[in-house]
């Protein structure tokens, strides 16, 4: 007990603390404010100021979980254990043993989770009717993340909407809520929470803003997706909230993956294991262990290690993406069998525990284990509902390889075949715009505008017969049944083109949100991929339109590039300029980055004789002056 003047003035130093912690939980950093809310509760549990004491307590706790400080809310619980048991209010004893129960299961302690649950159930059953009823949708609540926190998203849904429909549980309701919803693949319910949560505290609006990213990711719209978790970084950083930068990491991981950036891929999940580790998050770390297995397979034993270890922890999520990784493990060994078993248990645990949306973020990384789904008639309404989600992916279709970039050449495995003349340019057009409806008469007015009707026809039907034997050629399993409205291979195509304009576009935006080092990279796998020119020979004013177009954006990423190596590799810049130059020898952005290049050289005179010559010959060519090209003087 407090006495007297000792009492006051122990009143206001826990009334300094508790001020101090509201300052800091409103404005950060988090982990500061639940070290003070712990101090606050130990000097208020000394004072037998119990009821304050435990939600000061509870305080601290829930916040650092929050920001997945998982070791050192344990250690607060264990610390208070006994003190929370006298006297203590119904509410925060409650809340206290869901902590308790949820943060054992997230560090590894599953036994342990189960009876601080059952001890929860029973202190719950046993209050006043009263009482019971204004503290069920907490109680709900409470149960529903427990079921979360096991990765049992199907009853954490069921618990949590339960809760709501009773009463007011509170914000982190709603995160678990919309967080369940996406794993079920119910995106408009979560949609509906996001808008919600949106106006919330700062933290409740960042995982907001976190959903949203998935949701982009999940729907296929990657570019997007890296812009919305490029932004989200910023407020984790700036909040340090380390449970968000897990799981961003965790999706950034699948997400480069997916657009075949296989080293940033790594280091996204090497840093967010490191942080779940450092952190004590068992179950986050098997989640960076089992992912990094699947997108970079060993063999199939270490998988099977870390499905083992989560089934007996009872980590469901863990479990599942093993067996995917095992899958696509057996599919790249040309197992079908094997890769089918591993999938029917995959899709066991997703039906179970409604992990759907986890199975969409990782099968975008190994779509061939979905495409292997659908063929074996795998799946059902769960794989239905990603397809229809995320338009690129096409079920139980092969997927052929389209090199366009300075060659004309089809690749399935290990097969690979050419494609001269215009029926090349017309398997391009065809691949390029395998997503819009393409009607015979656009294709024969395109390619054959010189022909009547009838003979354009005949052209087409020659060139679509060869192009169909060709790809049966190399192992295509091509429809007998065609759509007679538009025209369709029925098969899927993956173009250098393509991945080449992604890459540029990805750093434009990367460049837009000042990540200029980021953007970086992607230019410099564009450049890269840029093999030469589009459809090299091709005659079809479509094919020379599309042939500018790249060729800019090939400009772009070599200039970008050559800029950034200035400082450490003045040749390999004037290399990549030269090269632009002997392409387009009046491009006046290759012009100042050659002048830049001498000089960083120290080869001033020669700098300068390549100034003059390029402004002589650009007044010769154009009877003006060069406009962007920069003042020597100033170089």
């Amino acid at each position: 007990m407090f006495f007297g003047a000792d009492s006051c003035i122990i009143s206001l130093m826990i009334e300094d603390i508790l001020a101090r912690a509201r300052r800091l939980e409103a404005s950060g950093p988090i982990s500061d404010a639940a070290e003070a809310y712990l101090a606050a509760s130990r000097v208020l549990f000394e004072g037998r100021k119990i009821r304050e004491a435990a939600e000061a307590l509870n305080k601290a706790i829930r916040l650092f979980d929050s920001i997945g400080m998982v070791r050192e809310a344990l250690e607060a619980c264990e610390e208070s254990a006994a003190a929370i048991e006298k006297g203590v209010p119904a509410r925060e004893r409650l809340l206290f043993m869901s902590s308790y129960a949820c943060l054992l299961l997230q560090g590894g302690f599953p036994k342990e989770a189960k009876e601080q649950r059952a001890r929860l159930v029973r202190f719950y059953s046993n209050l006043p009717p009263a009482e019971s009823r204004d503290l069920r949708p907490y109680y709900l609540s409470w149960l529903g993340e427990y079921d979360f926190c096991r990765d049992n998203y199907c009853s954490a849904a069921e618990l949590l909407e339960e809760a709501r429909e009773e009463g007011d549980p509170g914000p982190i309701c709603d995160c678990l809520l919309a967080i369940s919803w996406l794993m079920l693949l119910k995106t408009e319910r979560c949609e509906d929470l996001i808008e919600r949560m949106r106006s919330g505290q700062p933290r409740i609006s960042l995982m907001a803003s976190y959903l949203d990213a998935v949701i982009k990711l999940m729907r296929g719209k990657h570019e997007e997706a890296l812009t919305a978790f490029s932004t989200l970084l910023d407020g984790v950083r700036m909040m340090a909230d380390w449970k968000v930068m897990m799981w961003a990491s965790f999706c950034l991981a699948i997400l480069h993956a997916t657009m075949r950036n296989l080293g940033t891929a790594r280091t996204y999940i090497d840093t967010g294991r490191a942080v779940a580790s450092s952190s004590g998050r068992k179950v986050m770390v098997m989640h960076f262990d089992a992912l990094g297995e699947a997108l970079f397979p060993r063999g199939d034993r270490r998988l099977m290690e870390i499905r083992d270890e989560a089934a007996s922890l009872g980590y469901a999520g863990p479990r599942a993406i093993a067996e995917l990784g095992l899958s696509a493990f057996y599919l790249s060994r040309g197992d079908e069998d094997l890769a089918t078993d591993a999938l029917e248990r995959c899709f066991a645990l997703a039906d179970e525990n409604g992990l759907w949306g986890m199975i969409s973020m990782v099968g975008h990384a190994v779509p061939e284990t979905l495409g292997l789904a659908a063929r074996r008639g795998l799946g059902g309404q769960g794989l239905a509902r990603i397809a229809e989600m995320n338009p690129r992916v096409r079920l139980g279709r092969s997927e052929v390889k389209l090199f366009l970039l300075g060659r004309r050449e089809a690749v399935l495995g290990k097969e690979r075949i050419s494609f001269p003349g215009i029926q090349g340019e017309l398997l391009a057009f065809l691949a390029m715009n395998r997503s819009e409806p393409i009607s015979r008469e656009r294709l024969t007015g395109l390619f054959w505008p010189e022909y009547d009707d009838a003979r354009g026809r005949r052209r087409f039907y020659i060139a679509m017969s060869e192009i169909r034997s060709a790809l049966k050629g190399i192992g295509a399993r091509l429809p007998s049944k065609r759509p007679r409205e538009r025209v369709d291979l029925g098969i899927d195509f993956w173009t250098d083109a393509e991945e080449f304009a992604a890459l540029v576009r990805t750093a434009r935006a990367l460049r837009r949100a000042g990540k200029e080092e980021q953007a970086l990279g992607f230019y410099e796998r564009a450049v890269e991929l840029y093999y030469g020119e589009f459809l090299p020979g091709a005659v079809s004013p479509w094919a020379h339109q599309e042939r500018d177009f790249f060729r800019l954006m090939f400009i772009e990423a070599q200039i970008f590039v050559g800029e950034a190596s200035l400082r450490t590799a003045p040749e390999d810049a004037l290399e990549r300029a030269r090269r632009i130059l002997r392409e387009d020898p009046f491009n006046e952005g290759a012009a100042a980055l050659v002048i830049k290049a001498l000089r960083a050289m120290n080869q001033e005179a020669e700098a300068r004789r390549f100034s003059e010559r390029f402004k002589r010959e650009f007044r010769e060519a154009f009877g003006s002056e060069p406009e962007s090209l920069p003042d020597f003087q100033a170089l």
